[in-house]
């Protein structure tokens, strides 16, 4: 049996009873051993409660509250890493519901010291093809490279979208396993709103630990508008925020700075308090 740590950052979305409740069936058809951790990172203490008990799942639950003026999506991962017990962990966003994913090939890449991302990720409320008859190309990939002085390379895929079926990649959910993560550092809360945490984890774990990163499995996203999406309090748009967080790894990669802030953010472990549902410890 396959077992690992599911960590959900989560401030005020409503998705999450529906997000555990299916992804919590689909785990337990390919017969994963899941352990639900949710960082309630400022939001409202009973909303999550009263999501977890509608999902209705016989999954462990444990969540996670802190208090934060806004939403460090970062500083939840890491306090989730932190608090983690399995071997493996997984990152998963509280709109995204798994369709396919082939753990036989999981458990090799976890194996190889290799880490996982999504290779796809489809609306569930997808705009209507623009040019339904034109079937030539198939997909388009936007990448950056990255080539640190100790020889390692970060080949990082920003996007990549699929013309026929509207999807696109799913940096965000990554499987790798504790131990990387932690010698990685974690994630970097410096970098706080929309952009770039994701990506600036594929790129530290691939200069800093030369891993591989392998593309696997379906998911679907329940459509939302940008609204949802936190955005820092001196920017007007989501691509401002990114722009701003790609220029702090950036420097950051220059000055060979490649740890996350993992162990500067244990300051925050004295000031959580837990739930736990389903618990079989």
């Amino acid at each position: 049996m396959f077992k690992l740590d599911i960590l959900i950052p989560w401030k005020n979305r409503k998705e999450l009873s529906r997000c555990l409740k299916e992804n919590g069936a689909f785990f337990e058809e390919e017969d994963v051993k899941a352990n639900f951790i949710i960082i309630n990172c400022g939001g409202d203490r009973q909303q999550v409660s009263d999501l977890v008990n509608e999902a209705d799942i016989s999954f462990p639950i444990r969540i996670v509250h802190f208090e934060y003026p806004g939403f460090n999506k970062s500083l939840a991962l890491n306090l989730g890493i932190l608090n983690s017990t399995e071997a493996t962990i997984m990152v998963l966003d509280t709109d995204v519901i798994f369709q396919d994913l082939d753990i036989e090939q999981l458990k090799t890449i976890i194996d190889r010291d290799a880490f996982a991302t999504i290779a796809k990720v489809l609306e569930e409320k997808p705009e209507p093809e623009e040019f339904p008859e034109a079937a030539e190309l198939l997909e388009i990939g936007q990448f950056i490279e990255f080539k640190a002085a100790n020889g390692n390379k970060a080949l990082v895929e920003m996007n990549r979208q699929g013309v026929l079926d509207k999807s696109r990649s799913g940096p965000g959910i990554i499987i790798t396993t504790k131990r990387a993560l932690t010698e990685v550092g974690g994630y970097n809360s410096e970098l706080e709103g929309w952009g770039w945490e994701d990506l600036d984890l594929i790129t530290r774990l691939q200069l800093k630990q030369g891993m591989e990163r392998v593309a696997l499995g379906t998911v679907l996203h329940m459509t939302h508008n940008d609204d949802v999406r936190y955005i820092t309090p001196e920017f007007n748009f989501k691509k401002q925020n990114e722009q701003r967080n790609f220029q702090i790894c950036l420097i950051n990669y220059r000055l060979g700075i490649v740890e996350g802030s993992l162990e500067e953010d244990k300051k925050y472990i004295d000031l959580i308090e837990e739930e736990h549902f389903n618990d079989r410890k």
